[in-house]
């Protein structure tokens, strides 16, 4: 869930500091974007890369959430029978 909260992120990141004119991003976030490139295409591109690299990990944390679960209930029906 950490993962999926933080997909807006990029975008305000994106928005802000690539697309707006002014290209200000306020708060905690400087500390982390100040890595990104200046170049508009190059930082789009980068954080693009991070953005399918994050999408990849939720599916794959959910994934492995979900069928812990199911696997967790099967165990669990399997004892009451």
């Amino acid at each position: 869930k950490l993962l999926e909260t933080a997909i807006p992120l990029f975008f305000k990141v994106g928005i802000d500091r690539y697309m707006s004119r002014t290209g200000d991003i306020e708060g905690w976030l400087t500390s982390v974007t100040r890595r990104l490139p200046d170049d508009p295409w190059t930082g789009l591109q980068t954080l693009s890369a991070i953005f399918l690299v994050v999408l990849v990990l939720s599916f794959a944390f959910e994934y492995a959430r979900t069928r812990l679960t199911l696997l967790t209930g099967q165990y669990v029906m399997y004892d009451l029978r």
